[in-house]
């Protein structure tokens, strides 16, 4: 039996908190859960992020050296179009000696002496002129040559570039999806940041 004048129990120490209830034990259990949640989704949208990044840069890499082999056609193009403007530069003065021989042909038919020797002069004007005849063609068939090179590397560049864009659109894509999973990866950093850090508060 307990008596009556038995001391109280003696108080808790200064300065302690009261236990915990059992709901504010399962609350903050629940509340951590939802926390450590929260922190996994962040860092599964970052790694989302990540990844995109990476494909994108990925893509960048390929546009980069379809770039450069489209600028390396245009330069091949750039060559041969000067082969050929060179080439085609040399005909004029050839054409102008084959008409100073054509003129000396025509006087030396018209002018005296005798037949043996204007015979022999055309004939030697006339092989002059059928040389400078093929020099003429073969320079123009080079220039030709030329020509067709430098539209097939124009081409081959025009090829490249329109990959070089695909690839270059896609990396674009890619580097949109990374932004938008950081930002929402961010959005959650911030809220989670500013959640009171004793929810229970109040209660």
């Amino acid at each position: 039996m307990v008596s009556g004048n038995e001391p109280p129990p003696p108080p808790s120490p200064a300065g302690n908190a009261p236990p915990p209830s059992a709901r504010a034990v399962v609350e903050g259990a629940r509340l951590s859960r939802v926390s450590s949640q929260g922190f996994a989704d962040i860092s599964k949208l970052r790694q989302e992020s990540a990844k995109f990044e990476r494909r994108a840069y990925k893509m960048r890499q390929k546009a980069a050296h379809h770039t450069t082999q489209m600028e390396k056609h245009r330069h091949r193009a750039t060559i041969y179009r000067e082969r050929e403007q060179g080439l085609l530069a040399r005909v004029p003065t050839l054409e102008q000696e084959m008409g100073e021989l054509e003129k000396e042909l025509r006087a030396g038919a018209a002018g005296a002496g005798t037949g043996a020797v204007r015979a022999q002069d055309q004939s030697r004007i006339h092989v002059k002129i059928r040389k400078i005849q093929e020099r003429i063609a073969g320079l123009q068939r080079k220039a030709k040559d030329n020509e067709h090179r430098a539209s097939m590397q124009m081409q081959a560049a025009s090829e490249q570039k329109v990959q070089a864009d695909m690839f270059t659109e896609r990396a674009k894509v890619l580097e949109a999806e990374a932004a938008a999973f950081t930002q929402r990866a961010d959005r959650m950093q911030r809220a989670a940041e500013t959640e009171p850090a004793n929810p229970m508060a109040g209660h």
